[in-house]
Formats: C-alpha cells, sequence, structure tokens
C-alpha cells in the first residue's frame, strides 16, 4: 500500500476508534486501515497424541519432527482463502531463518 501513497491514489481516513487499533494493523499516517486478519490454530488430538505417547507440538516448527509424518492435515491451499491463506502465513514464519527444503520435508506429511 505505501506505494500508492505518493502517487496520491489514497486518502487519509481515520475511522471512529482508530486511535483503538493496534499500531501493526494500520499506516501511522493513516492513509490504510487492515479490516480483517486471518488467523491459524495449531489443533492436537489429545487422545492420539496420548496413545501414540507423542510429544505435544509447541509450534508450527515443532511439526517438522519426524514422528508427525502422515498425521498432519491442513485446508487445501488450492481453495481460495481457507487454505490460500495458510501457506504464505507459514512462509513469512519460517522465511529466511529456514531453506525451502524444509517446507519439503513437511508436505509429504500432510494429507
Amino acid at each position: 500500500m505505501a506505494e500508492f501513497v505518493p502517487k496520491g491514489m489514497l486518502t487519509v481516513y481515520r475511522p471512529a476508534g482508530w486511535d483503538k487499533i493496534p499500531a501493526k494493523f494500520k499506516d501511522p499516517d493513516g492513509y490504510w486501515t487492515a479490516i480483517d486478519t486471518y488467523e491459524a490454530a495449531l489443533v492436537v488430538n489429545t487422545k492420539v497424541m496420548e496413545e501414540k505417547k507423542l510429544p505435544m507440538p509447541k509450534g508450527w516448527k515443532d511439526l517438522l519432527n519426524p514422528v508427525y509424518k502422515g498425521m498432519l492435515i491442513m485446508p487445501n491451499p488450492a481453495v481460495p482463502v481457507r487454505g490460500s491463506c495458510k501457506l504464505p502465513a507459514f512462509w513469512s514464519l519460517w522465511i529466511p531463518t529456514i531453506k525451502t527444503s524444509r517446507w519439503s520435508r513437511i508436505r509429504p506429511g500432510i494429507s
């Protein structure tokens, strides 16, 4: 959005309650304000974890552990919104700290 400001394509607008919106969800000068966010949750079937005596994952990177191979599911990334928003979120979390090859390590475990 920042490239639109010098081109005069945006105008300042601060809606009611703008001051209550966290800084990361708005332009400091008021040129844009996020209207929604996409959230992802790590949901675990605790019964399966206990039955298989698996370690409880504490975050996304824990899913790279080979013990979870073949046990992961996620929305179809080819379906707009539901799945397609998740992959960019994973990439933004992991890049540049891990290499692309790590995604290829986890992908075979996703069904």
